[in-house]
C-alpha cells in the first residue's frame, strides 16, 4: 500500500501522510463526526486478522493519562484510531536534560503500572512508542502486547536492541521484561546512546552504569530485576528526592521548583496524599499572587482526602499539574 493510499470509505478528511512503519502507515486526520484530530494507522503489509483483533482488545482495555487511547478499530478495510499525541520520543530525545528524562521515565512506568494492573506487558517499550505532548509521555503501540504467562503472536517484532534476555532466549516473560526495556530506554535517554548493539551483546555483556537504578532494571537475572514498577517508582522518587535537597542547598530556584512539583505529581498519582500534602508546602514557599492561592487550596483538598481516608482523584491530579506548571513558568520568566 503506498503511502496516499488512505481508504477512502473511512469516515476522516484532510489527511497527512505522517511516517511508514513496519506494519502501519500513520496519518493524522480529521473525523468527520466532530473534526477532532486523530492518528489513523493503515497496513502497508498483510496482517493476520485474529491478531490484529486480539490487539486491539487488549489496548481497548486501558484508560489511563500515560496510555494513548484507542479510539477504534475495524477490519473493513483494517485501521485504528488512536489519540493524537504529540510526536514520539525519536523526535525529540537528543534534546532531553536529566530533569526533562526523569519527567518521562516516570510518565512511561506510570502506564506500565496501569498496564500490569491489568496483567498486561507491553514487550516493546522503543523511543518510537511513546509520544509526547505538552510534557506529558504516552506509551502507545500495543503491537506485542499480551497477557502475562501467555504465549501468542504479535503484529510486528519486539525491536531487536531493546529485547530482554528471557525474549531472546524464549524463556517466561513478566512484568521484569517491561522493566528491562523501561532500563533500556532510561539507559539511552540519559547517555544518548543504547547499551546494546545486538542479541549477542544484550546476553554477554553487563551495563555498569552511575545510576543504580538503571543497572537494577538491566540486570541478567531478571530475580534480581525490580520484580514491580512501583518498586522502580519508590527508588525513582528517592533520587528526585535528594536532587530536590541537592538544589535547595545551592539555591537553584529554578530546578528546586521543578524537583518539587515532579514530586507532588508522583506521589498523587501513587495515592500518597500525606507525602505530597508535604512538598504541596514547599512549593508554596516559592509560589507568589494567585498561583499561592491555588496551592494553598490544592493543599486543603489534599489534606481533606488523607484525613477521610479519600483516594485522590485524577481531577486533583490534574488541576495540581496546571498549578505546578504555572509556578514553573513564574521562574522561567524571572
Amino acid at each position: 500500500m503506498g503511502e496516499l493510499s488512505f481508504p477512502k470509505t473511512l469516515p476522516y478528511y484532510n489527511f497527512e501522510f505522517i511516517v511508514r512503519g513496519s506494519v502501519f502507515n500513520t496519518y493524522r486526520v480529521f473525523r468527520r463526526r466532530d473534526n477532532k484530530i486523530v492518528i489513523v494507522k493503515i497496513p502497508n503489509k498483510y496482517v493476520n486478522i485474529r491478531i490484529f483483533n486480539e490487539k486491539m482488545q487488549l489496548w481497548s482495555r486501558l484508560n489511563h493519562p500515560n496510555i494513548a487511547k484507542l479510539y477504534d478499530y475495524g477490519t473493513k478495510p483494517i485501521f485504528h484510531e488512536i489519540e493524537h499525541c504529540g510526536k514520539s520520543l525519536n523526535d525529540i530525545k537528543h534534546i532531553l536534560n536529566e530533569d526533562s528524562v526523569l519527567k518521562i521515565i516516570f510518565d512511561v512506568s506510570e502506564g506500565l503500572r496501569h498496564a500490569h494492573n491489568w496483567n498486561i506487558i507491553h514487550r516493546n517499550i522503543t523511543p518510537a512508542n511513546i509520544m509526547v505532548k505538552d510534557e506529558v509521555a504516552k506509551l502507545s503501540n500495543l503491537y506485542c502486547a499480551r497477557f502475562v504467562n501467555k504465549i501468542g503472536k504479535d503484529l510486528q517484532r519486539p525491536y531487536s536492541k531493546y529485547l530482554a534476555p528471557e525474549q531472546i532466549l524464549g524463556k517466561r516473560e513478566g512484568f521484569y521484561t517491561d522493566i528491562w526495556q523501561l532500563g533500556i530506554l532510561f539507559y539511552e535517554l540519559m547517555t544518548k546512546s543504547l547499551p546494546f548493539r545486538n542479541k549477542n551483546e544484550i546476553l554477554k555483556f553487563n551495563v555498569v552504569h552511575p545510576n543504580n537504578m538503571i543497572n537494577k532494571c538491566l540486570n541478567k537475572r531478571r530475580s534480581r530485576r525490580y520484580q514491580t514498577v512501583e518498586e522502580f517508582q519508590k527508588d525513582l522518587r528517592n533520587y528526585i528526592s535528594n536532587k530536590y535537597q541537592q538544589s535547595s542547598k545551592i539555591e537553584d530556584k529554578f530546578r528546586t521548583v521543578d524537583y518539587c512539583g515532579q514530586l507532588i505529581l508522583m506521589y498523587l498519582k501513587s495515592d500518597n496524599g500525606e507525602e505530597a500534602y508535604k512538598y504541596i508546602g514547599d512549593l508554596i514557599n516559592y509560589a507568589k499572587g494567585d498561583i499561592k492561592n491555588d496551592l494553598i487550596q490544592l493543599k486543603e483538598a489534599v489534606k481533606y482526602r488523607v484525613e477521610n481516608n479519600i483516594p485522590i482523584p485524577y481531577e486533583v491530579v490534574a488541576s495540581a499539574e496546571v498549578i505546578i506548571h504555572k509556578v514553573k513558568l513564574g521562574f522561567k520568566c524571572d
